[in-house]
């Protein structure tokens, strides 16, 4: 799922809000606070900006507390508030994940993802969504520049905005071809990592 290693339980819960579009026209002035642990339970705490657009600020909108081992989330006073969407696979927050999803053919696959791909002279030949619907994870036909393990940093960080642009904001990964060791992690906006399994 791609994760923030510093603290993915905010990370979980903000990507949760996001693709959900939770907040609505509000959203822009919510902010996601970092996670606490209290009890063997993890609690995430969604608060008003400080500018103070969309009530007082800094007050908590809502809690939620959150299971990553358990791929879980849930609301702390679920009562008196609004009932928890479904993830874009469809899956129930409280519930297991539905089965990684795929386009049946990605040559017929439309998408600004796919056009950003296609205007890089990247072949994408499959595409698998991963965290619930959120987090896409690209193979292509190869590896090549701009997104190769030997692209300057300069070029990646660059194809690296556009593509998460394309991708509304989310972050996304890649292999290329038959190498399934070497993952191009992007962490959108900008930042790009490798990782090898």
């Amino acid at each position: 799922m791609g994760l923030d290693p510093a603290d993915p339980a905010r990370d979980y819960v903000a990507r949760y809000v996001i693709a959900t579009g939770r907040y609505g026209s509000h959203a822009s002035c919510m902010t996601v606070a970092g996670s606490a642990s209290d009890g063997g339970t993890t609690s995430v705490d969604v608060k008003n900006d400080p500018s103070g657009a969309c009530g007082p600020p800094g007050q908590t909108k809502e809690t939620f507390t959150v299971d990553l081992g358990a791929d879980h989330l849930a609301l702390v006073d679920a009562a008196n508030h609004d009932p928890l969407r479904k993830w874009p696979d469809g899956s129930d927050p409280e519930g297991p994940a539905a089965p990684v999803g795929e386009p049946p053919d990605i040559r017929k696959w439309k998408n600004p993802l796919k056009e950003a791909m296609v205007a890089m002279k990247l072949v994408p030949i499959r595409l698998q969504w991963y965290g619930r619907g959120t987090y896409a994870v690209v193979t292509l036909a190869i590896w090549r520049d701009p997104l190769s393990p030997t692209a300057s940093g300069e070029d990646l960080q660059s194809a690296a905005g556009k593509l998460c642009t394309a991708n509304g904001g989310h972050s996304l990964a890649f292999f290329g071809g038959l190498d399934r060791v070497n993952m191009l992690r992007i962490d959108c906006p900008d930042r790009t990592r490798w990782e090898r399994f």
